[in-house]
């Protein structure tokens, strides 16, 4: 079972809602399940690897764009918060106390000029949930804005109904 969570972005520049089909990518090989982790690296060489490629979201074309960093104040960030909806076994961008993805970030010390997150719940594995992503219009968009610089990512398995919560951090610091 695959729950998407609306994308979120904060910052200049939201692109428009569109929905087409849009070409499918080739599936890559599985690595670990997120009960065992997921390794920077591993998230690294999918995301660039997608960034890479000419990509369609929704009919939107984006052209290969350069590869992302990782953060680790994005991806502290990112933990924190999959910590949070593994206890809530709920997918939301807005947190217990109110806060949306802006404050997140900031609290762990990324200043950004623009920030994206893309939250997910379900998938075992790294491939299932960029697959889904890349599916999904608004997801995929974070996922190749040509602005974004760094990365963060997190998944914990919980006990809830989605049993896996995945997020992921987008951003571009601010000068």
């Amino acid at each position: 079972m695959l729950s998407l969570a609306g994308p979120s972005r904060a910052g200049a520049g939201a692109a428009p809602a569109h929905s087409q089909a849009r070409p499918q990518a080739q599936p890559l090989p599985q690595v670990d399940d997120c009960a065992k982790g997921v390794s920077a690296e591993q998230v690294l060489a999918r995301v660039n690897a997608m960034r890479a490629q000419r990509q369609y979201c929704g009919p939107k074309p984006f052209a290969a764009v350069a590869p992302l960093s990782w953060d680790a104040r994005l991806q502290a960030s990112a933990q924190a918060y999959a910590d949070e909806l593994s206890l809530l076994d709920k997918l939301t961008h807005i947190d217990q106390r109110g806060q949306g993805l802006r404050e997140r970030v900031l609290e762990r010390g990324y200043v950004f000029r623009q920030v994206a997150e893309n939250l997910a719940g379900g998938p075992q594995y790294l491939d299932e949930v960029m697959a889904g992503w890349l599916g999904s219009e608004g997801h995929c968009e974070n996922l190749m804005e040509p602005r974004f610089q760094d990365i963060g990512m997190a998944c914990v398995a919980g006990p809830g109904e989605l049993e896996r919560y995945w997020v992921m951090h987008l951003g571009r610091k601010a000068k």
